[in-house]
């Protein structure tokens, strides 16, 4: 058995060496992807060889496995060829940075060298000069030394008109963007102007359902126009009359959606309002292809220029309309009583107001007209204090009060804080006025009162007053409302009692009182029965129409640790 093992043995040793003679098999000691290739193409030969004498082919597992072998075997050299590729990248880079490294080793040498030179050159002529005194005048540079200073001057020149040119493109990029914004602003709002005339056209005859709908949109309409507004390149001033008329027709379309809400139909005063504000919004439409033509004409730069076409556009229309609006007219009707005033007694009545800030200097930055004409002051405190001050021409009333300082601490409590701001309207000439509301945030404590007519708050003339809680300051004042809109009224009664209301309140709310109170409303102003009250920790205001005995408003607080909050 042992012999015949040997036999057979002996004859596949001589099988193995003939089959890689002939290419069959690898050579012993060959690497492994040759082994494998050479495997597989003596599999696929003696699969050929097989066919071809009619004996069985490679079985489909066999011919699969070496399959698999030459994909292994592919992926193999191609993870190698990465490799490989990868090392030459780094090895690149890394011969790149240090030639940078030793070129800017070599211009700090360069240049330690040459002052080195010029320091040493400094020294010798400053000891010729010492040793000698021979030499009158230090001599002049080399032309060496010239072409040097020469080089750098220009090498400096040329750095610097790079970061200017890359700094142009980079800003001329931003004002395209900017001018781009603007063009977008007044093309939305010409689409919201658009709709906003054609809803106010159509609701003059419509009824029911329809009139609802129409005024829903109307709403919703001034407020994308008033959002584009906002967005104009121009101030406050040149958009105050464009942003009034906006707003006006909000307002009173979110009252007369109240009113049909309730049942109720629109009356006579309201149905000539709605046909007011259809006036007003067509002369607005009528102007808006003049400001889109500025707008696409215009750049960035000219766009936002106080007297560049564009601005003095917005300012003109917001002029027009504010000579159309009621408000102008009873604004005229405030102030008839009151002479004008010069500009230095404006000044000396503004020196009054802040006598306590000890003013130290009083500038007029000039006038400005509109529904409400006002000298305009800067003024600077003893203490430093920046002050803005418009007061209106007739009767130099205080308009507007607008400071900053910074105030964190809370030295003085809320009932301070009004007192300070009652004492100063007082000052200012604004009397007969009751505190409706108080708020504290931060360092600062806002207050707002409305003048009182037999018992009834008057919130179309309410007065703003910002009081510094640290330093017990009156910084600001909002009073325009009060100048533009203050005379007597003829209020009327109330057919609901307030009994009545009172009753109907206290069913879900606490600590409840009520009060004759006049708000704006629908465009106009509305007589009603405020009621305050409170539930679950949350502060009501609920406006009730003293006729009808709908609610026409209602506003909630809320009570944080960072003051009261609107809702």
């Amino acid at each position: 058995m042992n012999e015949k093992r040997e036999i057979s043995g002996g004859a596949e040793k001589v099988e193995e060496i003939a089959r890689r003679r002939a290419g069959i098999l690898p050579e012993e000691g060959a690497a492994p992807q040759e082994r494998a290739a050479m495997q597989a193409a003596a599999a696929d030969g003696g699969a050929r060889a097989a066919k071809k004498q009619g004996a069985p082919a490679l079985s489909a597992e066999q011919a699969e496995r070496a399959r698999a072998e030459q994909r292994v075997e592919r992926a193999r050299q191609k993870r190698a060829k990465a490799r490989k590729k990868e090392e030459r990248q780094a090895e690149r880079a890394a011969q790149k940075s240090a030639r940078a490294k030793q070129k800017r080793r070599a211009a700090a040498e360069k240049r330690h060298a040459e002052a080195e030179r010029r320091a040493a050159a400094q020294a010798r002529a400053a000891g010729r000069e010492k040793d000698g005194g021979k030499q009158k005048h230090a001599r002049a540079p080399g032309f060496g030394g010239w072409l040097a200073a020469v080089v750098s001057l220009s090498v400096a020149v040329l750095a610097l008109g790079s970061l200017v040119t890359v700094g142009y493109f980079e800003l001329s990029g931003a004002k395209e963007s900017l001018a781009a914004g603007y063009r977008a602003s007044a093309y939305a709002f010409s689409e919201a102007v658009e709709e906003l005339d054609a809803d106010l056209t159509k609701a003059r005859i419509a009824e029911g359902g329809e009139l609802s709908r129409l005024l829903a949109q109307i709403y919703a309409e001034s407020l994308l126009a008033e959002n584009c507004v906002q967005a104009f390149p121009a101030d406050a001033r040149q958009t105050a009359g464009l942003s009034a008329c906006i707003n006006r027709t909000g307002e009173f379309a979110k009252g007369a959606l109240s009113v049909l809400s309730e049942g109720g139909t629109l009356s006579a005063a309201q149905t000539e309002r709605l046909a007011a504000l259809e006036e007003q919004i067509a002369l607005v439409r009528e102007s808006v292809p003049a400001l889109i033509a500025e707008a696409s004409a215009g750049s960035a730069d000219g766009l936002a220029a106080q007297g560049g076409g564009y601005c003095a556009a917005l300012e003109d229309l917001s002029a027009r309309l504010a000579q159309m609006c009621p408000q102008a007219h009873a604004a005229r009707q405030a102030l008839a009583g009151e002479e004008e005033v010069s500009e230095q007694r404006a000044r000396e009545l503004l020196e009054e107001y802040l006598r306590e800030a000890e003013l130290v200097s009083v500038r007029c930055l000039g006038r400005e007209e509109g529904r409400l004409p006002c000298y305009c002051f800067a003024a600077d405190a003893a203490s430093g204090r920046q002050y803005y001050a418009q007061l209106s021409v007739r009767g130099g009333k205080l308009s507007l009060l607008e400071s900053y300082v910074p105030c964190t601490q809370r030295n003085y409590d809320a009932a301070a804080c009004v007192q300070i701001a009652r004492n100063f309207l007082e000052r200012c000439g604004f009397a007969d006025m009751e505190e409706v509301w108080t708020s504290e945030a931060g360092g600062e404590c806002t207050v707002e009162f409305a003048p009182v007519q037999g018992g009834t708050l008057l919130y179309p003339d309410r007065v703003k007053v910002k009081v510094c809680s640290e330093r017990g300051e009156v910084s600001g004042v909002s009073a325009g409302g009060y100048l533009l809109h203050h005379r007597a009224r003829s209020l009327g009664g109330a057919r609901v009692s307030a009994a009545r209301v009172r009753a109907n309140a206290e069913a879900k709310l606490e600590n409840v009182s009520v009060r004759s109170a006049l708000i704006p409303h629908a465009g106009g102003e509305l007589l009603c029965w405020q009621v305050r009250g409170e539930a679950d920790g949350t502060l009501y205001f609920a406006y009730v129409d003293a006729q009808t005995g709908h609610t026409a408003e209602i506003r909630a607080v809320r009570r944080t640790d960072r003051g009261d909050l609107p809702l």
